[in-house]
């Protein structure tokens, strides 16, 4: 287990590091308002695939495995073909929204753009995120995570690094292209690995109505906290994209990914603790759990002391790497991070709430920070700028850690965060 989880989270580290590269050649071979196009393009792929299957994505980590486990492949077949039917219509819907959107002439050049190739991609990047999971229940680790953590981020990097080391002109539309193109590739390579268990060979069959009924309720609630809990840089760049002029966006976008490695550094930290914090809680080892969380939360501390500090002293500095245009976000980086260290500060409690069955039961504080948010993103950037974008993620960050921490208290009985954890010690 330790090996997996080592290899997962060096995979994802080291795709970090390649994402980051590849946003400082995309910096350095566009204009910045080309590079808020590519970005918006990429959030939207990603929240649209999000919103197209990610809902199922996650209910299959528990269930495919456990219908896998009893041995009821009609069943099993039932539900990846309920998740490629409804993707199938909420692609249709999509596509007819984004369409009014492109021809209702409110948009700019680049948002049309951006949302066309979002569109384009989203589909494969679904088909993608749900081949990873199967793949992970048929035990095959290296198949689920290297070729989205790992390739996608290699050929990106490399399809990046030609024109701009050999001088050639590479405009928004190649970069865009190319970015579709990568998607698609790894998807079908992945596919073809994974042989008969391919989401696409089961078929595009209408599933029986009463059994994708029972899923959709737990499919959008999951969609919910998906679209919170692990996909929210690219809600804040999509939204910033449809708010913000494009050359704003691109500060957005390296701002907010930037930020968003503290807060990897912090999920891994979680991850490898999790092991252990189950097994302490099934065997109610009340004071060991206790322990698991105290550390967890002095090691968040640390990590998000060192960011804030290196975002304070740093911050310009590090955004002059991508261009002039890029160092006047010095600011939103910091404030960004500070949304990641309440993020942190709110300790275990979406994982306690996970662990006791009611991971269902966070997508209304899920809900409630993503409507603070938006609202809050319209108003403070009409007033403010970019900057408003920062205040609005640290105040709905805030309304989501409160929530779950009242769920967690109400649900579980105990809370994941240092404040109740240095207040109510382990018996």
């Amino acid at each position: 287990m330790i090996g997996k989880l080592a290899g997962v989270v060096g995979s994802r580290f080291l795709g970090a590091g390649l994402g980051f590269a590849s946003q400082f050649v995309l910096a350095r071979l566009l204009p910045v308002e080309d590079v808020g196009v590519v970005f918006l393009a990429m959030s939207s792929a990603a929240f649209i695939s999000l919103a197209l299957i990610g809902g199922y994505a996650m209910l299959a980590l528990t269930q495919v495995p456990r219908l896998m486990e009893l041995g009821k492949p009609k069943l099993l077949r039932q539900f990846h073909q309920s998740a490629l039917w409804d993707a199938g219509v909420m692609l249709l819907v999509t596509a007819l929204v984004v369409g009014l959107a492109i021809w209702s002439g409110h948009f700019t050049h680049g948002q049309k753009l951006a949302l066309l190739f979002g569109l384009i991609s989203a589909p494969v990047s679904g088909l993608l995120r749900y081949n990873s999971v199967i793949a992970n229940s048929l035990r095959r680790f290296e198949l689920s995570y290297v070729p989205d953590f790992l390739v996608r981020p290699v050929l990106l990097l490399a399809g990046l690094l030609v024109p701009w080391a050999l001088g050639l002109p590479f405009g928004v539309v190649a970069v865009l292209i190319l970015f579709v193109s990568i998607v698609y590739v790894v998807a079908l390579g992945q596919g073809v690995m994974l042989g008969r268990d391919n989401l696409l060979v089961m078929g595009l069959h209408k599933p029986r109505k009463r059994f994708a009924a029972a899923l959709r309720g737990r499919v959008v609630s999951l969609t919910i906290v998906s679209a919170v809990a692990l996909a929210f840089a690219d809600i804040v760049t999509l939204v910033s994209g449809l708010i913000l002029p494009e050359h704003d966006v691109a500060v957005v976008g390296v701002c907010v990914r930037l930020a968003a490695i503290a807060g990897f550094v912090l999920q891994a930290g979680q991850q490898f603790i999790l092991p252990d914090l189950t097994q302490a809680l099934v065997r109610r080892e009340d004071r060991l759990a206790h322990s698991l969380l105290m550390k967890i939360n002095l090691t968040t501390l640390a990590v998000i002391g060192a960011a804030l500090v290196g975002a304070l002293l740093l911050g310009g500095f590090v955004l002059g790497f991508f261009g002039p245009d890029y160092v006047g976000g010095a600011q939103l980086l910091v404030l960004f991070i500070v949304g990641q260290a309440v993020r942190g500060l709110g300790g275990m409690n979406q994982h306690l709430l996970s662990l006791d069955g009611k991971q269902m039961r966070t997508a209304g504080a899920c809900l409630l920070a993503l409507v603070i948010f938006v609202c809050l993103a319209v108003l403070f950037c009409k007033t403010m700028g970019a900057i408003g974008m920062g205040y609005a993620v640290v105040i709905s960050e805030i309304a989501w850690q409160l929530a779950l921490a009242a769920q967690a208290q109400k649900l579980t009985g105990r809370r994941g965060d240092l404040l109740w954890l240095a207040h109510n010690p382990a018996r």
